[in-house]
């Protein structure tokens, strides 16, 4: 996941609006979202490393992940990143006590930016300082660096969520924009300038590597979730919607289904 951007507790009909596009090779094999984990959380499946890029749980908590690119996480890890978020919507847990339990094993994984969302709270964690931040009402944008880097991409995220704040489904199209940034615009993350400017776009597009999927999900202020996977390599849609329940309400109707 290479570009996440979101508003919080900054629309009149919903608590959470964000879209987000997927960066990844096009050979990695992945799963298009779907229910799993007993039917509790709602996520795309990366089958290589195991874990997801971003994804939703009955509870109406939501997590995505991107990677940190510097030259200090171009090494291989032990652990796939993407087992965090996963891990996270499994268990239920509020983004505090969540953190709590894998800050200590943090090193394990690549350089990383993890945000967490709850209906009560909502926080990010940027790896490579260790730093986990209360995240404000309002609107935000994280690519490959800190959450709201002053990066082109990132500028232009939250400019989107601004034109299309009325509209959440604009921001499907919105996000499939492949202008690139000007060259004195770059940053520099040790990848060289030709493939600065190839990421520097919102949506990406090459022989291997791209933009795999956009993915649009609200969370109304009554607790409705939309969640919608915009694949372009390979093509599809998945939608869903359902109403957040208590553990105890989910676990009820769980047991009822067995």
């Amino acid at each position: 996941m290479c570009l996440v951007a979101f508003s919080l507790n900054d629309h009149p009909l919903y608590r959470l609006v964000l879209i987000a596009n997927r960066d990844e090779f096009y050979s990695r094999p992945t799963l298009p979202a779907a229910f799993h984990s007993g039917d509790f959380v709602f996520s795309g499946r990366d089958l290589l490393g195991g874990g997801t890029w971003l994804g939703v749980n009955r509870l109406g908590q939501m997590a995505a992940i991107t990677n940190i690119r510097h030259p200090d996480f171009f090494k291989p890890a032990r652990r796939s990143r993407g087992e965090l978020v996963l891990e996270f919507l499994q268990s239920g847990l509020e983004p505090q006590a969540f953190m709590e339990r894998i800050r200590p094993v943090s090193h394990l994984y690549g350089g990383f930016n993890l945000l967490l969302f709850s209906a009560e709270e909502a926080l990010a964690f940027h790896s490579a300082t260790g730093e986990l931040q209360k995240i404000l009402s309002g609107k935000h944008a994280l690519s490959n660096h800190a959450l709201n880097t002053d990066w082109p991409k990132v500028r232009r995220a939250r400019q989107i969520l601004e034109d299309s704040s009325a509209n959440p489904e604009e921001l499907l199209t919105a996000f499939k924009d492949a202008r690139q940034a000007l060259p004195d615009e770059l940053p520099d993350t040790g990848i060289g300038q030709d493939r600065e400017q190839l990421l520097s776009s919102i949506f990406i597009a090459s022989d291997l590597y791209g933009t795999r999927c956009t993915t649009l999900l609200t969370i109304s202020h009554e607790g409705q979730v939309h969640v919608r996977e915009r694949s372009h390599v390979p093509s599809g849609e998945v939608s869903v919607q359902f109403s957040v329940s208590t553990a105890d309400e989910f676990k009820a109707a769980f047991h009822l289904a067995l």
